[in-house]
């Protein structure tokens, strides 16, 4: 979402140093956004500068620092926007289904798949928001967590009550492994790259295959039963 507070309004009367022209390109907010959206898919925002997001948007830097006198809100806009296609990308496969089965394999696919085409999302969360000291990087990481865990715990409910799931481990345990596996696919490429000599969606899809398998061993009602002491028992206190 673009919050107004970030960016002048080009259609104030009084000029002001960048601002466009009337009688020059018409170019708005969005392609600024959109220019530096698509470098940070490519790289870290910290390797970004509003040089290389002015030549790709084809504009004078001037007219950046006049929509974005800090040059931080335009970073996070941009990452807020591709967030918010996370959030709605997970909201899908989160969808109820006739299994949790069902729910957990499109959960799966759909982070892969996102993180695979988004290769730096996962960095610039760790960065600026994972490991973010401000109060608004701590406000974003729980409200998007909530959200997440949220729905993964709708997943994991279904399958209590169906009786898919075994009822003892914890859901916390599973949210972080998928992630962690999901997102492995994406950083460790050169290690995929090595192993198979490629990271084509084949290996990708035999990969999310693999995730849902190696979950379901472990949580389904039909696995080895676990003693109650057993790591990620859902008695267990995360303190």
């Amino acid at each position: 979402m673009i919050e107004k507070h970030m960016i002048k309004d080009p259609q104030d009367e009084s000029r002001s140093k960048g601002r466009p022209r009337k009688d020059g390109p018409k170019v708005g907010v969005e392609t600024v956004i959109n220019s530096a959206r698509a470098l940070m898919r490519q790289h870290r925002p910290a390797q970004i500068s509003r040089a290389e997001i002015a030549r790709l948007a084809g504009v004078d830097q001037k007219l950046i620092r006049y929509y974005f006198e800090n040059y931080e809100d335009l970073l996070h806009l941009a990452l807020d926007i591709d967030l918010a296609g996370l959030e709605e990308t997970m909201t899908v496969a989160s969808r109820p289904q006739k299994s949790a089965t069902q729910v957990l394999r499109n959960r799966v696919n759909a982070l892969v798949t996102f993180l695979v085409k988004n290769p730096t999302v996962f960095k610039t969360l760790v960065e600026r928001v994972y490991t973010g000291e401000t109060a608004r990087a701590r406000e974003r990481l729980e409200k998007m967590t909530d959200g997440a865990y949220d729905r993964h715990l709708g997943m994991v409910k279904q399958g209590w009550e169906t009786g898919e799931f075994r009822p003892d481990f914890d859901p916390r345990f599973l949210y972080l492994a998928i992630i962690g596996m999901a997102e492995f696919f994406n950083t460790g490429k050169p290690v995929v790259e090595h192993l198979f000599g490629t990271d084509s969606e084949k290996v990708r899809s035999r990969y999310q295959r693999f995730i849902v398998g190696l979950v379901l061993h472990g949580i389904s009602s039909m696995s080895r039963e676990v003693s109650q002491n057993s790591e990620g028992n859902v008695h267990e206190s995360a303190d």
